[in-house]
């Protein structure tokens, strides 16, 4: 009993092992901009997962009711451009906003000295 509490153990260090390896690498590749490609498995896995549920509901769903959701699948990208785009004005408000106070700070600065 103690031989299997042990590798126990033992494998449960090794796998917080690895998960920090993992993690730190994750990390390190997302501020670098490196595209991580063990990512893919996670890609392929959620395609898999939609594809199998959309498959689910075709069949659950007569057709006709299926052509009344189309419109709906072409106003998708749509919705994810006006996600992005407002998504980009905060980031462009925000870097506005860091630059006034940086020039009003050196104002300040140039006023006292």
């Amino acid at each position: 009993m103690e031989i299997v509490a042990l590798q126990v153990l033992n494998s449960l260090f090794y796998a917080a092992v690895l998960f920090l390896i993992a993690a730190g690498l994750s990390l390190i590749f997302g501020v670098m901009g490196i595209v991580n490609m063990a990512h893919g498995s996670f890609y392929a896995l959620g395609a898999y997962v939609t594809a199998w549920s959309v498959v689910a509901a075709a069949a659950a769903v007569p057709t006709p009711v299926l052509f009344l959701f189309l419109p709906l699948l072409l106003l998708l990208p749509l919705l994810l451009l006006l996600i992005w785009l407002m998504y980009l004005i905060s980031v462009l408000s925000a870097v506005v906003v860091y630059l006034l106070l940086s020039v009003l700070f050196l104002l300040n600065l140039q006023w006292l000295g």
